[in-house]
């Protein structure tokens, strides 16, 4: 499915999320918890699994390349003691795929993905998706820069499912500094249409704010 990227390298969307998620990690306690789309290294999942008590992390993405990177990763990271109790596992998931998606159907407290909805031939596989893997309290957090109208077009397709999504630009300090400043400093080299990752929350029900 992701054949055609480049899975080697951590996209910024990626990066941002992990930080956002060890920011947040309370947030995560006790909970089961599914990254999708997370390419080479399913970056933030990981740091969930290592520094947030949960209660399970499922990293995926795919493509089967991805997965088979993704597997030595874990593996390196459980020897080395680093998830505790938490049960830690990577496996193909395929938004399109009927299989795929109903074994994990309704799993999950959290389900996270960054920079995953440009890709026009499986946006509306990634909406129905994340409505079904996520439990009716859950919630789905995703990280993406505007690229054009294709972040107002998820946004459209999410409510057509009848999940609620909730949009913000600013949700950290930290970021949205280091975004002001690369708007004014960095304009040769940052674009912020395809650079700067808003977050989405995806509910089944009204969402009471950011987490």
């Amino acid at each position: 499915m992701f054949s055609g990227l480049d899975l080697k390298g951590v996209w910024p969307s990626e990066e941002v999320m992990a930080y956002y998620c060890l920011k947040k990690r309370q947030m995560f306690t006790g909970s089961s918890v599914c990254e999708l789309g997370g390419g080479m290294t399913c970056l933030a999942g990981l740091m969930i699994a290592v520094c947030a008590d949960v209660k399970e992390v499922l990293l995926s993405d795919g493509n089967e390349k991805a997965i088979q990177n993704v597997r030595g990763v874990i593996e390196k990271n459980r020897q080395a003691g680093l998830f505790g109790s938490t049960d830690v596992s990577s496996r193909v998931v395929r938004w399109d795929s009927e299989v795929d998606v109903s074994a994990l159907e309704g799993h999950f407290d959290v389900v996270m993905c960054a920079d995953c909805l440009f890709l026009d031939q499986y946006r509306s596989s990634l909406v129905d998706a994340l409505r079904r893997l996520l439990r009716p309290d859950g919630t789905a957090l995703v990280f993406a820069p505007k690229r054009g109208d294709t972040l107002t077009e998820f946004c459209r397709l999410v409510e057509k499912v009848g999940l609620f999504v909730c949009c913000y630009d600013n949700y950290d300090s930290h970021i949205w500094d280091l975004h002001l400043k690369m708007k004014t400093e960095g304009k040769d080299v940052y674009d912020e249409n395809i650079h700067y990752p808003v977050l989405l929350t995806l509910t089944h029900r009204p969402s009471p704010g950011l987490l």
